[in-house]
């Protein structure tokens, strides 16, 4: 098991000498190198902490109180989360962005069905920009160049469809929600399980945003991930975890 450190890719060289981007953990800090793209990283994962967990009005900005997003009413969990009644609270699997209609060949690729009052369409809305905006941020500071410019051409060449903006981006957000102490598999069910996606894009790569709310010093234990053998310590992001 490799632990990784923050801002530092990690790959893979193969026979032929080509070398593959496997996974880059960034924090706020390391983001921060990259001076005001950096910045704005840190305004973003701050209106989206606000987003996700909610926040109070605030009128010297103009900030309106917000609710947690994982407590709209309605909020539909996607069908691997597994039944209401098997989650406890508001802990599920959401799609917010778009989803997979099985049933016809390999699927039809559609908007995802959700809450839609107007306060819940905006909150959403507002979350697909910041996550869409992150990733024209996180992506080419994780990559290489040339892994950056492909998933770019294959995007723009097969007029793929992102969200949160017009430019080539990610394509679906799965929102997962679980509490502190509960149970991972209980807290989403299916989706918790060690498995691959045979619906994901080769070509393509997941952005994963980890907001941890826990009280300052606690030990979250490590984050595993499933490509070769990687991981991260949340006890190296502490200053991170305070912040969002």
């Amino acid at each position: 098991m490799v632990e990784m450190l923050p801002g530092i890719p990690y790959t893979h060289e193969l026979p032929t000498g080509a070398v593959l981007t496997i996974a880059c953990a960034h924090t706020l800090e390391s983001l921060k190198e990259y001076g005001a793209v950096g910045d704005e990283a840190e305004m973003l994962a701050e209106e989206l902490r606000g987003l996700t967990f909610g926040c109070n009005a605030d009128p010297s900005t103009g900030q309106t109180a917000c609710p947690p997003i994982y407590t709209a009413p309605g909020l539909k969990r996607n069908n691997r989360s597994g039944d209401d009644k098997d989650s406890p609270g508001f802990d599920g699997s959401y799609n917010l962005a778009s989803t997979l209609g099985e049933g016809q060949g390999s699927g039809i690729f559609m908007p995802a069905v959700q809450t839609d009052t107007p306060e819940v369409r905006k909150q959403i809305g507002r979350i697909l920009q910041i996550l869409n905006r992150l990733w024209q941020i996180i992506l080419p500071r994780s990559v290489s160049k040339l892994e950056h410019n492909l998933v770019e051409f294959d995007a723009t060449d097969n007029n793929t469809f992102s969200f949160g903006g017009l430019f080539s981006g990610p394509t679906s957000v799965q929102m997962n929600t679980s509490s502190w102490g509960q149970i991972f598999s209980q807290s989403i069910g299916w989706q918790s399980t060690w498995h691959t996606d045979i619906h994901g894009a080769p070509t393509h790569w997941t952005l994963i945003v980890m907001m941890l709310r826990i009280p300052k010093g606690s030990d979250p234990g490590p984050f595993l991930l499933g490509r070769l053998c990687s991981c991260m310590s949340f006890k190296l992001f502490e200053l991170f975890m305070n912040k969002i």
